[in-house]
């Protein structure tokens, strides 16, 4: 394969990977956890030996030059090693059904910021295009928080907050908080798509205003 389509399968996973927010699955256990705890993990895996590929060809290693990737990468050896050391291992590395973010999920999540920096150094079109994706699934999760609020019925009823498919009021306002600032700057610089970016900005507004927590901001 060629570096343009590994470079494309990649983003397409990476795409994927972001609209796993909308998955949930209402009849069965951890409905709005575990169909996107599945798709994470499996879409990160999938990735892995794409990511691997285009970092073997390209001229130089994304990691050495990101802070951000440098300190996952301790804070992950951090908790790994907490996990090792502490009275439960297994569960600390694995997580449990209560509590599902072990050192497995932070290990998943530093590869998809590794993903991520590998791809945006090779292009600059494809931070456009992920960034557009991550606007419009927010704005779907958004919008359908605003429906379940005032027309659908509600899967989760807590004293009249939106949850969407987040399940909880506070995961809503917080996953939402980013895509909302990535859309207004998005909106500042480019006037031919400015109305767009307002409208997404808007639901997603009224969105983390109808979930009525203050842990978004």
């Amino acid at each position: 394969l060629s570096d343009n389509h590994l470079q494309n399968l990649l983003d397409v996973l990476l795409m994927l990977l972001l609209t796993s927010t909308l998955f949930f699955w209402p009849m069965y256990f951890a409905p709005f956890e575990s169909g996107k705890m599945i798709a994470f993990f499996l879409l990160i895996e999938l990735a892995l030996p794409v990511s691997f590929l285009l970092l073997c060809r390209a001229r130089a290693m994304p990691l050495a030059r990101s802070p951000i990737l440098l300190c996952l990468s301790l804070l992950v050896a951090v908790t790994a090693l907490s996990a090792a050391l502490g009275i439960d291992p297994l569960n600390s590395f694995l997580g449990t059904a209560g509590r599902s973010v072990g050192v497995l999920v932070f290990l998943h999540g530093l590869l998809f910021v590794l993903y991520l920096t590998l791809l945006f150094s090779l292009d600059a079109k494809w931070r456009e295009r992920l960034t557009n994706t991550l606007i419009i699934v927010a704005s779907i999760v958004a919008a359908y928080s605003l429906l379940e609020y005032n027309v659908l019925p509600a899967f989760v009823a807590l004293d009249g907050r939106s949850a969407g498919f987040l399940g909880n009021p506070i995961f809503l306002g917080a996953y939402l908080i980013i895509p909302l600032f990535i859309a207004l700057a998005r909106a500042a610089h480019k006037p031919r798509t400015r109305i767009r970016f307002l409208v997404a900005c808007a639901i997603m507004g009224v969105a983390i205003l109808a979930s009525g927590t203050r842990g978004a901001f």
